[in-house]
């Protein structure tokens, strides 16, 4: 009799347990929170403004978590960019993330399926156009890293070009050198060098691939190991030709400016000659290819 009873009340203890446990399961979270310090409620739903003084209990933390996953990140002020490409443009892409891959991906469709170009001289500018459009976008033509503003350090004195706008100004070798230096392992200069090349290889026709695909263009190519989106911008240009309207109108510029350079630079004669060498060079180019050529 006594084993029978003992037996009885260890089952409806059971019992009593399972209730309760079901009890707590079904409790309304935010029962469990009327009553609580408004201080720790403030921190556990990730208020700005919450007290730092609060201190929340690492079960509750785990609790709150559990209830509100939005990341601290998420929750961050915003980083002000008028396109996702220009965000952290120094950071390398992540390719696990899913927006570092949308990014990819914007960054390489190309803007031409309907027609894509032929690396002809009709289609030029427009190409150009396009292209230019398509870095500003993804922050490529930034002055401070941007990938397609070409450094050209001489007699001292170092410029800066958008290559995409003023390809005219720089020679296929000054490319070569800008990007032997921007274009190191683990960057994201790199990564957006690769894009850059497979854009342009996307929006060109089977005849416009093989005017850029030579062995000794292909040599040219190859950067530091891995394919330069620059150089192959640059040959593009020179293939199609002429490239006088941006050569031209830096030639122009130039001209405008140079009696103020003249007293600028009226103590250092070097400095002067670094100034006029680029658009000498242009020139010099321009009439040994278009000898008829009115500037």
């Amino acid at each position: 009799m006594a084993r029978n009873v003992s037996r009885t009340r260890s089952v409806r203890a059971e019992q009593e347990d399972d209730d309760e446990s079901r009890r707590s399961n079904d409790r309304d979270p935010q029962e469990e929170d009327q009553g609580q310090d408004p201080a720790i409620a403030a921190v556990e739903a990730g208020n700005p403004n919450a007290p730092t003084a609060a201190v929340v209990p690492a079960s509750r933390v785990q609790v709150a978590k559990a209830r509100n996953p939005v990341e601290a990140d998420e929750r961050a002020p915003p980083l002000y960019a008028l396109c996702p490409g220009q965000v952290n443009p120094d950071t390398p892409l992540d390719f696990r993330k899913a927006t570092d891959v949308k990014i990819y991906n914007s960054a390489t469709e190309p803007f031409n399926k309907d027609k894509p170009y032929n690396v002809e001289s009709p289609g030029l500018m427009q190409f150009m156009m396009e292209v230019h459009n398509r870095a500003n976008k993804h922050g490529w033509t930034d002055p401070n890293h941007g990938l397609c503003m070409i450094t050209v350090t001489e007699n001292g004195m170092t410029e800066k070009y958008d290559l995409t706008s003023q390809y005219g100004c720089v020679s296929i070798n000054q490319v070569i050198v800008s990007d032997t230096l921007a274009l190191q392992y683990g960057t994201r200069k790199a990564q957006n060098s690769m894009m850059l090349h497979k854009l342009l290889m996307g929006c060109l026709s089977s005849i416009g691939k093989n005017k850029v695909m030579t062995p000794e263009y292909q040599r040219k190519i190859k950067v530091n190991g891995q394919q330069s989106g620059n150089v192959l911008l640059k040959i593009i240009t020179e293939i199609a030709r002429p490239q006088t309207p941006a050569s031209v109108q830096m030639l122009r510029n130039n001209i405008t400016n140079m009696c103020g350079k003249m007293a600028e630079f009226v103590q250092d004669i070097a400095k002067f000659n670094a100034y006029i060498a680029p658009p000498i060079y242009v020139l010099y180019r321009i009439i040994r290819e278009y000898p008829k050529i009115i500037i």
